[in-house]
């Protein structure tokens, strides 16, 4: 039985939130995936959950993808653990953050295809 991969889905929109959580189960149907409102509420879910995958939106209020992309990748190297960490926005400046950063990132608004080629590449690295 192959492994079910688990996502935690950040995004202060309940509607990506859904829809995110929609297309990982169909492309991954084993999938578990949790959603949060807010980077301030994912810590918490991180400290507690081995997740495979983090889909972050970048703008949201109180912590912004980025801010949250750092917290994440510090806490799972200080616990040896690995994570892929996927950034989305509909803002050009945030593409020039996470390609800094070397952050896989999804344009806002998804398209399908796109967001099944930037799922699948981040479960391959």
């Amino acid at each position: 039985m192959e492994k079910a991969h688990v996502f935690l889905v950040v995004d202060d929109e309940e509607l990506n939130r859904n829809f995110l959580e929609a297309a990982i189960g169909s492309n991954f149907p084993n999938a578990i995936v949790k959603k949060v409102p807010s980077g301030k509420d994912a810590i918490p879910l991180l400290e507690s959950i081995d997740f495979d995958v983090v889909i972050s939106d970048y703008e949201m209020p109180g912590m912004n993808g980025i801010e949250l992309y750092n917290k994440v990748n510090e806490f799972y190297k200080q616990n040896n653990k690995n994570i892929r960490f996927i950034l989305s926005s509909a803002k050009g400046d945030a593409y020039s953050l996470a390609r800094e950063k070397g952050i896989p990132f999804m344009p806002k608004p998804f398209k399908i295809k796109e967001l099944f080629e930037i799922m699948e590449k981040a479960m391959d690295s």
